[in-house]
């Protein structure tokens, strides 16, 4: 215990490249009106109510409703004193205390923390947690449309893809309605979305986001489906079916209504959409960053994203660079093999401190036996509105590094010093190599 604390001082004040966050505009936060209970529930705690007991309208009512905070407090704290020792609980319990000074809702906490809500909710506050608290120089922040002006201190953007890497009708036409025009045939879908990458591009963006989709049944142990849907296992790997083929299938999957559409069709376009991108961001020298493993809420199937899938894409874009989320847990030793065997790829522990802390802490020790240090990323924060959620985390990631390298300290696997290096590589330098942050200051 004593060599871990050490080990988390000295990375206390390391600077840090956030590598994963959705924050929207800080101007819409303050637009908003928030409580104590809407603001720091807004981001995965639902899924540990609904788990613990709570009622879907109940987890409803605390984080969407007009209620007094009084009232929210009344009807969740049952389900919040069972699930508040969970990761997720964790990170709510780290910020009310660092930024609302209180260690609990119970006893008028709440209501105190609420009033205090008021006063720190002003603008700066995203510079105040981010950098003034996280001490991270910079966010890549995932957003459909680009950064606004001024932001450039906090955040580096991610272009979120259409459908993260699949086709689907229904996110055609939204992306019609915002570029005000058809995409009739998949050569004008593909041609706007190298239009809509290249700008983002142009204006700084350095990553695209996907996932590692499977549009099967929900059985994605059979490596022959994944091959299918990202191309034959063969050498050199095929960089998708041909276009001809996908045309046809994009014309049916625009004509069925919603919901409707093959699950070949989809397959087949999945699979050209997800080389597309690859091939796209490997020209333009962006990073292609995969969600992969977890669901983001309750009853989401996260077979969908096994680690499996996304196999036959690295193999296919050996010069393309992939950030690999959330440490594909449940899939951990899967991410694991499957990167030491793709040099072109980075395990990123982003969310994973959280979801699972025990196990990201085994999974990196297990794992800096079989991949070199500097394949490794060591934070992201993944929050929407509540930036205070993602210094939660943070305060949890550094922990479980100090933990992790702490292990190999006790069994001499590395020496103390080395081991804070590769602390803060995993928290600065490695997602600067990942993403080619050159203009970052340490």
């Amino acid at each position: 215990m004593e060599l871990t604390q050490r080990i988390m001082k000295a990375i206390d004040t390391a600077p840090v490249v956030d590598c994963h966050e959705h924050i929207p505009p800080e101007r819409e936060r303050l637009a908003r009106e928030w409580d104590i209970f809407s603001l720091l529930f807004l981001a995965y705690i639902d899924a540990d109510l609904l788990s613990a007991g709570a009622s879907q309208a109940t987890v409803d009512r605390v984080i969407q409703g007009d209620e007094s905070v009084s009232e929210k407090w009344r009807i969740i704290k049952a389900p919040w004193s069972r699930a508040r020792r969970t990761g997720y609980g964790r990170t709510i319990e780290i910020a009310l205390d660092r930024f609302f000074g209180e260690k609990d809702f119970a006893r008028g906490g709440a209501e105190r923390a609420d009033e205090r809500l008021r006063e720190w909710n002003t603008p700066g506050v995203y510079t105040r947690v981010l950098r003034d608290a996280c001490g991270i120089r910079t966010s890549i922040n995932q957003r459909i449309d680009g950064l606004e002006p001024g932001e450039e201190h906090l955040f580096t953007l991610s272009i979120k893809t259409v459908g993260r890497g699949a086709i689907d009708r229904r996110e055609v036409e939204a992306e019609e309605a915002r570029a005000g025009k058809r995409l009739s045939t998949l050569d004008d879908f593909l041609a706007h979305i190298r239009s809509v990458v290249k700008t983002a591009h142009a204006n700084g963006a350095v990553a695209l986001k996907t996932a590692a989709w499977h549009l099967g049944q929900p059985d994605p142990g059979a490596p022959e489906i994944a091959s299918y849907l990202f191309g034959l296992d063969e050498h050199p790997p095929q960089k998708g079916p041909p276009l001809t083929q996908a045309e046809a299938a994009y014309t049916r999957v625009m004509r069925a209504a919603p919901g409707y559409a093959t699950l070949e069709d989809h397959r087949l376009l999945c699979n050209v959409y997800m080389h597309y991108l690859a091939e796209l961001a490997g020209e333009l020298g962006m990073t292609v960053a995969v969600h992969c493993g977890p669901g983001w809420r309750s009853w989401i199937d996260y077979r969908l994203f096994r680690v499996e899938h996304i196999m036959p894409l690295l193999r296919a874009h050996p010069d393309t660079r992939f950030d690999i989320y959330h440490a594909g847990l449940p899939w951990p030793r899967e991410l694991a093999m499957t990167l030491k065997l793709c040099p072109n790829a980075w395990v990123d522990l982003t969310w994973a401190h959280i979801i699972a802390p025990e196990m990201t802490v085994s999974f990196l020790d297990e794992l800096l036996d079989m991949l070199p240090s500097n394949k490794v990323i060591g934070f992201g924060g993944d929050v929407h509105f509540a930036p205070e959620i993602a210094y939660g985390h943070l305060v949890i990631a550094r922990e479980n590094i100090a933990r992790a390298l702490a292990r190999r300290v006790e069994r001499g696997r590395l020496n103390e010093e080395d081991a804070v290096d590769m602390a803060r590589a995993f928290l600065y330098d490695n997602p600067v190599q990942a993403y080619q942050l050159n203009n970052v200051g340490a």
